[in-house]
């Protein structure tokens, strides 16, 4: 210990000298006083300070000691300036010294306001204190307003309050905080906490601002770290506030320091807005929790970034106007690398309502503007993935592995893919394209492509979304195979419907387009989807045909329009081609059924066929066949078919053909057994309603020859010779022969009736329409014949391919023919003609009755029921009936009228120049009367001898007539007035002169009538006469010799050279038309004996036979 101090030694001597001195009393006065003051002044202090630490109430300092405060305050910091208002003094329940500093602020260097906070409260050290020194042990902030600037070019500026703003880097701002505790006020200080902070945060970069109330900061230091630890809640614009905590731990010796952030609820584009190595995260509207740990070197450069991020439901939305595109959620660890500026991901998640995916890889960060990267590459290694979505898939897809290379561009923000690569299991997916958003537009462009996988893979991954119905019928209808060089294009933009192009190429692949249609096996084609249109093009393929048939497919498509519409349309194109039965098998099915109600089936035809069916139909389960519609056409080649012509085999080197929903239809050239067909169209209607239509086949075939042959309908090959195109119509009934129309002009054709003597050449044209119904026993059904010389019309029946019997109700032959025909067929033998009514004129007669009588073994029996005869131009006969056999000439018996009924009979016979005619009657007066050849004669046995001269209608004859009568004869009557045979006259006048004997030899031609010579004769009366009579005018030109008394008369006749002649008698002539006969009588003649009245007249005329 040392002396006391002299003054104090010297001020005691003196204080105890007085006392000796007697002034001892006072002084002590003075002495106790001094103690009872400072007693007093020590209790009243005890008081008020235990006041103030049971009551926490603060008294305020003198201005002066505010001033002297700052002053002392101000002198400790090395730079800068503190200011206060004033000083409040207490006692902290322990007894601690409590000052509390009112409205400080905080000053840079240059003077501005680094910070403004309310007040300041903590404890002072005691010593110092009485030294005069503020030194905080501890500090309290409360009310702090601090506004944390972010400027465009990266650096920032920190105001406090409402004053000046400080700037700088962020090493900067660790160096200003530093400076408060290193040399600072706060240097001795150990706690350092601030309450109730209001903190702005500014970003000029991302044009944000964050606002953070009621934050607490806790500053811990030591001789070489400060620990700074910041709990605060950032209005985040939902209902709930972020909750944020950060801890600062920096050195004192430089700028280094290292940072922790634990943050959740946080707002996704805030935490990416903060570091330029979470940047992506600024696309993302989200709340995210996550723990970031940072080192800041010395000069304020983040050298490390590492934390563990979870991102929770929420949106990828790159611009305020985008429209946001969903997620579940993600996580994953992340560790930046400043020196390669990339940010490593490991163990991320990432979920959406597609599927969930797991991931690695890192961000590469380029394309900086103002120190902010605008774009990101990423080097991603997929480690799994799973689409597990049911609007996509029935069964979750998985993606086994892959890597992808890509770049997002952060504004505007695409992403671009580069190489990218996916696998499941052996198959490996390459994807190229990109994504990208404008306004409130999303745009993309995606390109997945595959070399090669099975066909079931590819059901596994088509999307619903590319049509629900369409994946359907991908998963149930394309089977087995390999798919190779698929391709799938995703393109187009949000506010328009999604456009995809998908392109695969399918091997060894079944293909069915519907229950009701065949698969196409062994398949080699595409599959294409573009945008809404799916299609399936099989460039090569089998068909197996109902029949077991199998058909080449190749050409086969299959297309549904619009993928998008349910119910989905489809169109499928069956391409076949094969043997022709198995192409008919399949238009016998459904939902063809080309051969429903008709007999046939698909071996209606032999060939080959080409076959392309459009189907048309809903992708519906249970769809009824009437609603499906198609149209099919298609080639037949080397066709051959026995079915459709019973007996006749049809065939054809090439016919195409057509099906809709309601008919087939064939067309084409061929040939029917030998008959060509030069065009035919078969239509066949099937279907609702067919039954009301008609299977028909139309066109045109060769009418001739080969026609007559074919159809074996029974008639003399002869009689047709040659073709002519036939228009024909051939109907098809259903359990019925079918029915052939046709017509033709006959040119062409040459047409031989030999039965009837007539013919057409073959450059005549004619007309020729019939109906006929074939089969095994063909018939013609209605017929009419039209050419120069010839009508015919009537029918045709065969039985036993022999002809059966021709019924021609009405046929005219030239102009002596007009008569109803019947033709009946003989097996092995001719047919038998048969005219039943009608009229025939002999003059021009056809019958082979004209000829030599030469054998013809093939001529057809003639039966006759004729109305009208015409034998010449004045004798016809009625109701003639007979029947005659040709072989040999015309031969056979008749009967017929003549005109005023009376009866004749006789026959034919040949002769050597024609027919001869044979022709007798009981009454042969009447049948004279009624041929119009001689009236006046009564009764008699009649019979003629007709023989054909050679020409057409001319005829020698002879007549017999025996025990007739001759009765009102006006010109024998006036021959005998003449030459005054009385008795003979009223004879003639009464019951008539009977002839016993009438005889005429005479020439019957068109034109006359040649009467060699005539005869007649009686007992009282002979006459014989000679002469013409023309039949144009009815007129006589006659001469005879009349003999009276004939009896006697006739003794003398070895004096005539005529029967009917007597030795004496009269030469008369009869001369002109028949009603008004001159008559002349040569009474000289009387005189002249019968062989010399030869003088008195003409010569008789004389026989002259034809060439």
């Amino acid at each position: 210990m040392t002396a006391p101090p002299p003054e104090r030694h010297a001020e005691t001597s003196q204080d105890t000298a007085p006392r000796k001195r007697g002034w001892r009393p006072r002084r002590l006065h003075f002495h106790l006083g001094i103690w009872s003051i400072l007693a007093i002044a020590a209790v009243g202090l005890f008081l008020l300070l235990a006041s103030m630490s049971l009551t926490g109430r603060a008294i305020v300092l003198p201005n002066w000691v505010a001033e002297r405060v700052e002053t002392e305050m101000n002198t400790a910091m090395p730079q800068g300036s503190i200011t206060l208002r004033r000083i409040e003094f207490g006692v902290t329940p322990k007894g601690w010294p409590r000052l509390r500093l009112v409205d400080v602020g905080l000053r840079d260097a240059s003077g501005l306001d680094i910070a403004q906070l309310n007040s300041i409260e903590g404890g002072v050290r005691v010593g110092p204190l009485l030294r005069g020194e503020l030194v905080p042990r501890t500090a309290i902030l409360s009310g702090a307003q601090i506004t944390f600037r972010r400027l465009s070019d990266g650096t920032f500026a920190l105001q406090f309050g409402r004053g000046g703003t400080a700037t700088g880097n962020l090493a900067d701002m660790l160096d200003a905080m530093d400076a408060v505790f290193v040399g600072g006020i706060l240097e001795d200080a150990s706690r350092v906490e601030a309450l109730g902070l209001t903190i702005t945060l500014e970003d000029a970069r991302s044009g944000r601002l964050w606002q953070v109330t009621d934050g607490r900061l806790s500053v811990h230091q030591t001789d070489q770290i400060i620990e700074t630890q910041v709990t605060f809640d950032v209005f985040n614009q939902t209902d709930e506030l972020a909750e944020v905590e950060l801890n600062l731990r920096s050195s004192k010796a430089d700028s280094a320091a290292s940072l922790s952030v634990d943050f959740s609820n946080a707002a996704a584009q805030d935490i990416g807005a903060q570091t330029p190595a979470l940047s992506f995260l600024s696309v993302v509207d989200a709340p995210i929790d996550g723990a970031l740990r940072t080192t800041i070197s010395a000069d304020g450069k983040i050298s490390d970034l590492a934390g563990a991020l979870e991102i929770n439901e929420g949106a990828i939305k790159p611009e305020p106007g985008a429209t946001p595109v969903a997620f579940g959620g993600a996580r994953g660890y992340v560790d930046y690398d400043p020196q390669k500026d990339s940010l490593e991901l490991s163990g991320l998640t990432f979920t959406s309502e597609l599927g969930e995916i797991a991931l690695d890889g890192q961000l590469l960060f380029t394309n900086y503007h103002k120190d902010w990267p605008q774009s990101i590459l990423a080097q991603l290694r997929l480690n799994e993935a799973r689409l597990v979505t049911p609007e996509l898939f029935d069964a979750p897809v998985v993606i086994d592995q892959g890597f992808a290379d890509m770049r997002i561009n952060l504004s505007p923000f695409s992403i671009d893919f580069g190489q990218t690569v996916l696998f499941r299991g052996d198959t490996r997916y390459e994807m190229t394209g990109g994504v990208s958003a404008k306004g409130d537009d999303w745009k993309y462009d995606i390109d997945l492509r595959s070399p090669d996988f099975t066909v079931e893979e590819l059901k596994k991954v088509w999307p619903k979304t590319a049509g629900k119905l369409t994946r359907e019928w991908v998963v149930k209808n394309l089977n087995g195979g390999r798919a190779e060089d698929a391709h799938f294009v995703l393109f187009g933009n949000s506010a328009d419907k999604m456009n995809m192009v998908l392109s695969v190429h399918v091997v060894d692949t079944n293909v069915r387009m519907s229950p009701d249609l065949p698969v196409a096996e062994d398949a080699t084609g595409t599959v294409t989807l573009v945008r809404d249109r799916l299609a399936v093009d099989i460039s090569s393929g089998t068909l197996t045909a109902p029949n077991g048939v199998a058909m080449d497919a190749s050409g086969t498509t299959f297309v549904i329009p619009d993928v998008f519409v349910e119910p989905a349309p489809a169109e499928a194109r069956i391409v076949m081609e094969g043997p022709a039965d198995g192409a008919f098998s399949l238009l016998e099915a459904e939902p063809f059924t080309v051969f429903e109600g008709t007999g046939y089936g698909p071996d209606v035809a032999d060939g080959y066929m080409q076959m392309r069916a459009d189907v048309r139909f809903l992708l519906l389960d249970q769809l009824p066949w009437e609603e499906i519609d198609f149209a099919v056409e298609g080639e037949m080649r080397d066709v051959t078919s026995d079915q459709l012509v019973a007996g006749s085999t049809l065939a054809a080197d090439k016919l195409d053909f057509t099906v809709s929903p309601t008919e087939l239809t064939i067309k084409g050239a061929g040939r029917l057994g030998e008959v060509d067909i030069y065009d035919a169209t078969w239509t066949h209607p099937f279907g609702p309603g067919a039954e009301e239509r008609k299977s028909i086949i139309t066109g045109s075939a060769a009418f001739g020859e080969a026609l007559v042959r074919e159809l074996d309908l029974g008639l003399d090959r002869s009689m047709v010779v040659g073709d002519a195109p036939a228009e024909f119509t051939l109907e098809l009934p259903e359990d019925a022969s079918p029915i052939l129309t046709a017509r033709t002009d006959l040119v062409g054709v040459g047409l031989t009736i030999a039965a009837v003597d007539w013919s057409k050449p073959r450059t005549t044209p004619g007309d020729l329409t019939l109906t006929a119904t074939l089969g095994l026993d063909p018939s013609i059904d209605a017929m009419r014949l039209e050419a120069p010389g010839m009508l015919a019309e009537g029918s045709l029946t065969t039985a036993g391919g022999d002809l059966e019997r021709v019924a021609l109700s009405r046929v005219r032959v030239g102009d002596w023919l007009d008569a109803p025909v019947t033709m009946t067929g003989r097996p092995g033998a001719p047919v038998v003609i048969s005219l039943d009514g009608g009229r025939v004129d002999l003059r021009n007669a056809g019958f082979s009755m004209n000829g030599d009588g030469g054998p013809n073994p093939d001529a057809s029996p003639l039966l006759l029921r004729l109305d009208e005869v015409v034998v010449s131009d004045g004798i016809a006969l009625q109701n003639f009936a007979g029947e005659f056999d040709r072989r040999n000439g015309m031969r056979g018996p008749f009967t017929a009228q003549v005109s005023n009924g009376a009866p004749i009979s006789g026959s034919i016979a040949p002769g050597e120049r024609g027919a001869v005619y044979r022709i007798r009657a009981d009454d042969g007066g009447a049948v004279l009367k009624g041929l119009g050849v001689f009236s006046m004669a009564q009764g008699g046995d009649l019979q003629v001898l007709l023989r054909a001269n050679g020409s057409s209608g001319n005829f020698e004859g002879q007549l017999q007539m025996n025990d007739t009568r001759l009765v009102d004869a006006p010109v024998v009557a006036e021959m005998l007035s003449a030459i005054s045979v009385i008795g003979l006259l009223d004879q003639l006048n009464g019951p008539g002169i009977g002839f016993t004997e009438v005889k005429a030899r005479f020439n019957l031609s068109e034109e006359r009538l040649t009467l060699y010579s005539s005869s007649a004769v009686s007992a009282s009366l002979g006459l014989a006469m000679d002469g013409y009579y023309d039949f144009d005018t009815s007129s006589l030109d006659m001469q005879g010799t009349l003999s009276p008394f004939y009896l006697i008369n006739s003794l003398g006749r070895v004096m005539s050279l005529r029967d009917g002649e007597g030795l004496v008698g009269f030469n008369f002539t009869l001369i002109g038309p028949d009603d008004d006969v001159e008559v002349g009588v040569n009474p000289l003649s009387l005189l002249t004996p019968g062989m010399f009245r030869e003088i008195f007249r003409r010569e008789a005329p004389q026989q002259v036979t034809e060439e």
